[in-house]
């Protein structure tokens, strides 16, 4: 339920800072690929009723996407970057040093040019996920060698690629 105490602080705060500045109104990104997901944190904003127009409106990340690059925008192709906390597994404490842990490990692989990218945390060892576009390139040498030294330079001793392919979503 970390995500739905967190969300709660977040939104809390956003409530907060609307009704500062006049607005009864907060809204989030949630879409309609998001209906079917365990998502504590979107429980959180629909209590304390923050809307969601984007999921009113049965819009797919796909169809977002579509529409925004029909209107130029220039967060057409940006990647989905979910919280660090969703790379450590549930029931595993987080602190500040470990997420700053992750976020230096994944800087890494995003300085490398992969397309989009999740550094998994299991303790010791770093569990990469990319897309499945990019496996070509993590298997040359150089690049491969480059991020392997780098990740365990951020404290991992095992550095692992997952062999199913990351779900942009």
């Amino acid at each position: 339920m970390r995500c739905y105490y967190c969300k709660q602080i977040i939104f809390g705060s956003l409530i907060a800072a609307a009704g500062e500045m006049g607005y009864n109104l907060v809204v989030d990104g949630n879409n309609f690929d998001d209906a079917d997901d365990d998502r504590p944190g979107h429980q959180a904003a629909v209590e304390m009723g923050i809307r969601s127009p984007l999921m009113d409106a049965c819009l797919t990340k796909d169809e977002i996407r579509k529409l925004s690059r029909a209107l130029n925008l220039p967060t057409a192709d940006k990647p989905a970057l979910a919280c660090l906390a969703t790379r450590v597994p549930t029931g595993v404490p987080i602190s500040r040093e470990l997420l700053q842990k992750i976020e230096r490990a994944e800087q890494i692989l995003w300085d490398a040019g992969f397309s989009q990218v999740r550094l998994r945390d299991n303790g010791r060892m770093a569990r990469i996920e990319i897309d499945e576009k990019d496996f070509e390139k993590i298997a040359l040498t150089q690049i491969r060698e480059q991020i392997r030294a780098g990740i365990r330079a951020s404290g991992y001793e095992q550095v692992v690629l997952d062999l199913q392919p990351l779900q942009r979503r």
